[in-house]
């Protein structure tokens, strides 16, 4: 597993990103702006990091764990992102669109749960 840590100062990165596989990768305590097209990076890991702006167009994502991070403004397309776990994250401004999300927990509640209670709600609104 790569590992990128600034746990020593805070490490900054601006990176574009366009591999076959580079998976898996653990980014702790960085502050990572990413612009990832085409990648497989299915089980990493995102502990304590500023990913805002971050972009992720047709990449596998599945098995990921972002933990303890800022994602305001993500664009995320076409990405795989079944069986991740999002837990106490900024997702302020985020979009994901065509995205794989079964079995997808965000704080220990999964997604389909909370699309359930979303749809009920809109339509007691009606």
């Amino acid at each position: 597993m790569e590992v990128v840590d600034g746990t020593d100062g805070n490490l900054s990165i601006d990176a574009w990103l366009s591999f076959a596989e580079c998976a898996p990768m653990n980014f702790h305590h960085v502050t990572v702006t990413l612009d990832v097209n085409d990648a497989d990076l299915s089980g990493s890991r995102f502990n304590d990091a500023n990913l805002s702006g971050t972009t992720f167009n047709q990449i596998n994502l599945s098995g990921a764990n972002f933990n303890d991070s800022n994602m305001t403004g993500w664009r995320v397309n076409d990405v795989n992102l079944s069986g991740a776990v999002f837990q106490n994250l900024n997702l302020s401004g985020a979009a994901f669109e065509n995205c794989r999300l079964a079995g997808v927990t965000i704080d220990g509640v999964p997604f389909e749960d909370i699309m359930a209670a979303y749809q009920k709600s809109i339509a007691t609104d009606l």
